[in-house]
């Protein structure tokens, strides 16, 4: 009987998972059978662009279109939005070392890619699958602890299943998701709360990146090196994968 009670719940979980994680990432495919339905003269790109913000769909084909249209434009920044963003999507060597070459070329803050970045880039990628893992070793575990044929209050089995199941909840929601923002105007005040007659806290450079906290109406709150300012979302690029 537990056999089959961790088999459809395992299986409820994974259907589960892939609706919530997977749900705005989509095909190619369908993403050109959505263009192809439009009737426009816009660029390809500019349609892949509206896709994205529009109807939050993307794939790792047009999030790469969209850097190298940048890059053939000659639009450093947004290259490096949508550079960052395929990244995200398919983390890779070859694009962080991209990434990092032009925001040293330009000498712009944020860019810097640590251990723990890495990490937490992989981690989303990866969600579906460790999201899968954890709960079925959490089920597996919960599953000896209540059909565990000893009946002492305090055994092994009962403090391994409470602590896999403890680690699971703290891993699938400690991590922050990935939410950033690059500068795209020159000298872009921000501004210590969401008002323009608030103080100036500093001015950034076109082309630095942001992490956001939250949004507030027209302002972006965001981490600005170590303090929390406020920036106009009509000065930055900002859209997010996960």
């Amino acid at each position: 009987m537990s056999k089959k009670i961790f088999f459809l719940l395992t299986i409820f979980f994974i259907v589960l998972s892939q609706k919530t994680y997977s749900q705005l990432v989509v095909s190619e495919k369908k993403i050109k059978d959505t263009l192809q339905k439009r009737h426009k003269s816009d660029s390809i790109s500019h349609q892949y662009s509206e896709v994205f913000f529009v109807k939050k769909q993307y794939s790792e084909f047009s999030l790469l279109n969209l850097a190298l249209h940048a890059q053939q434009k000659q639009d450093y920044v947004a290259y490096l939005f949508w550079l960052n963003l395929y990244f995200q999507a398919n983390p890779n060597i070859k694009a962080s070392e991209k990434i990092n070459s032009v925001a040293n070329a330009y000498q712009l803050a944020g860019y810097q890619q640590s251990d723990a970045r890495w990490l937490q880039v992989l981690y989303y990628h990866y969600y579906n699958e460790i999201a899968l893992i954890l709960v079925s070793f959490s089920l597996f575990s919960s599953i000896l602890f209540f059909t565990r044929k000893k009946k002492r209050l305090i055994s092994r089995t009962s403090i391994f299943a409470l602590l896999f199941i403890l680690l699971s909840l703290v891993l699938l929601n400690i991590v922050p998701p990935i939410n950033e923002a690059i500068i795209k105007s020159e000298n872009t005040y921000l501004m210590t709360a969401p008002s323009g007659a608030s103080q100036v806290a500093g001015i950034a450079q076109k082309g630095e990146k942001v992490a956001i906290v939250n949004e507030n109406d027209i302002w972006l709150k965001v981490f600005w090196g170590k303090q929390q300012v406020f920036v106009r979302k009509t000065n930055v690029y900002f859209g997010k994968l996960f």
